[in-house]
């Protein structure tokens, strides 16, 4: 019976508090009616009739510029990620065109150089394509800081005609 009570009196209570705020809502309503108290009850109501965008020029200062690069990922929201550099160095033969680095499926370059330094990413997955290279072709991976776990500094992979797999690169 106690428990029925307790019940019974908090459903007054929040009836109550629900016709005291549904009043407040109204009166409010009401008082958004005027001008002249508008303003002091919306903030937004204060910024209208001000510019709140930023003014920017129609012409450029300097003429725009498109450069290609292979140093970065292809992706723009990668690059406010962390990133680390690896280079992949071509050991035999010395410069090939025909041979490309992807990561993750995107085409990186060609060791026509001999060796790419490239950008990579956490989870990023490298392969070297040799396809079109029916010789065999052997590659180093040199990675310059130590913020790697995988691919490891001084990692060997030799390649015949196929797709070697470098793997998935991995931060500490």
């Amino acid at each position: 019976m106690n428990y029925l009570r307790m019940i019974a009196k908090g459903e007054t209570i929040f009836i109550r508090l629900a016709f005291v705020f549904l009043c407040l809502l109204i009166c409010v309503q009401f008082f958004f009616l005027k001008d002249s108290t508008r303003s002091y009850l919306s903030y937004i109501d204060r910024l209208e009739g001000e510019s709140v965008s930023i003014q920017m020029p129609l012409y450029s200062v300097k003429p725009l510029y498109i450069s290609e690069t292979s140093e970065t990922a292809v992706n723009p929201l990668k690059s406010l990620r962390e990133s680390k550099i690896v280079i992949v160095r071509i050991i035999n033969p010395r410069t090939v065109e025909n041979i490309f680095l992807t990561v993750n499926g995107q085409y990186m370059g060609d060791f026509a150089a001999g060796d790419l330094k490239i950008a990579v990413f956490n989870g990023d997955y490298l392969e070297i394509d040799a396809s079109a290279f029916p010789h065999p072709a052997q590659f180093v991976i040199h990675v310059p800081n130590t913020g790697l776990i995988y691919p490891e500094d001084g990692m060997i992979v030799e390649v015949k005609g196929t797709t070697a797999a470098i793997g998935k690169v991995r931060f500490k």
